[in-house]
């Protein structure tokens, strides 16, 4: 059996190989290089990704911060707006409260007219006559406090002269101690007084300022 065997093994093969096996590539080098430049790639592809990403999340908050600064640049207009229109209303509403005030207390032109009538002026002649209210306003908002006084001028000529200054402290007591104005608390400025040798007359000047009664 032993002989047997060791003619087995001095046997040659049956096809001989001619391959130079130290000439063949180390497939092992191989494999590890091609994985490295895969490793690499993908590094590449994802940085490359990442950095898209955040120029794309940089852009869509630039987009955001534009659009939010339209929007306060819209919100501060119509703010302005808003505290424009408040302030247009806020004096609007002051005039027509001045001019509810004055329509409680108003005088008008024809009680005056009728109060001068009563007073028989013989020898007084009224050149001219004007009226007019005057409003003050004291303080601001709904704390303000106007009020209303009114203003009566009259020009005229006194003809008697000697007598002008009887005749003319007359026609203003009259005028105050009237049942309309007496109220009012006339005050007398008188502006201007005028003796007219010539003519013998006297011409004056002067106004009243009325003060309505306090509201009770």
């Amino acid at each position: 059996m032993a002989t047997k065997k060791v003619k087995e093994d001095l046997h040659p093969a049956w096809r001989p190989s001619f391959v130079n096996e130290a000439a063949l590539p180390d497939t092992k080098v191989v494999r590890t290089n091609f994985l490295y430049n895969f490793g690499a790639i993908a590094l590449l592809v994802c940085l490359l990704s990442f950095a898209v990403f955040n120029e794309f999340r940089i852009q869509v908050a630039k987009q955001a911060v534009a659009s939010n600064q339209q929007e306060v640049d819209r919100l501060h207009t119509t703010h302005l707006r808003g505290v424009r229109q408040s302030t247009e209303f806020r004096k609007e509403s002051e005039k027509l409260q001045q001019v509810a005030d004055f329509s409680q207390d108003s005088l008008s032109r024809s009680e005056l007219l009728v109060v001068l009538a009563e007073q028989g002026l013989e020898d007084i002649v009224l050149n001219s006559f004007s009226f007019r209210p005057i409003v003050a306003t004291t303080g601001r908002g709904r704390s303000a406090k106007r009020t209303i006084t009114y203003e009566l001028v009259f020009d005229g000529t006194i003809l008697d002269r000697d007598r002008a200054v009887e005749l003319l402290e007359e026609f203003r007591s009259s005028i105050a101690d009237s049942e309309l104005l007496a109220p009012y608390q006339p005050r007398w400025t008188q502006d201007s007084f005028n003796r007219n040798v010539a003519t013998n007359t006297s011409t004056f000047t002067g106004r009243f300022l009325l003060t309505p009664p306090a509201k009770s």
